[in-house]
C-alpha cells in the first residue's frame, strides 16, 4: 500500500512539473539585422524559415539585445536555443541562448551551391 501511495505521489509530481516546464529547441541558421534593429534567424532548412528573435521574458541574459547592439555582417551562422510562437507578422523565436556565432559562415545549401567552383 505504501508503494502505491508513493507511486501516485511521484506520478503527480512528475506530471505537475511537466506541465509547468517549457521545452526548448535548437535552431541552426544565419543571423541578420533589419534596419529597424530587429534581429532575424533564417533557418537552415529547405524553406529557409525566418524567425524574428526576441529575448525570453524574464531571462537574466539578453542575447538578442546584445546582438541588436552589435554589427552583424551577413552571413553569420549561429545556433539559437528557444521556443517558437507565431504572431500576425510570422514566427517569433523566444531566445534563451545563442551559441556558435560564426561570422562569414553559412549553412544554407543555396549559398554553398552558388559559391561552388564549376566542374
Amino acid at each position: 500500500m505504501r508503494r502505491a501511495v508513493i507511486g501516485v505521489m511521484s506520478l503527480g509530481l512528475i506530471l505537475g512539473l511537466a506541465g509547468s516546464a517549457q521545452a526548448q529547441d535548437i535552431f541552426f541558421g544565419t543571423l541578420e539585422k533589419a534596419p529597424d534593429g530587429q534581429v532575424f534567424l533564417s533557418r537552415c532548412d529547405l524553406g529557409s524559415t525566418r524567425y524574428r528573435l526576441v529575448d525570453e521574458a524574464g531571462a537574466a541574459e539578453r542575447p538578442v539585445a546584445r546582438l541588436a547592439d552589435s554589427d552583424i555582417k551577413p552571413p553569420t551562422q549561429a545556433a539559437v536555443y528557444g521556443t517558437v510562437d507565431e504572431d500576425k507578422d510570422g514566427y517569433v523565436l523566444r531566445v534563451m541562448a545563442i551559441e556558435g556565432i560564426a561570422p562569414g559562415k553559412t549553412c544554407h545549401l543555396s549559398d554553398v551551391l552558388t559559391d561552388a567552383p564549376p566542374h
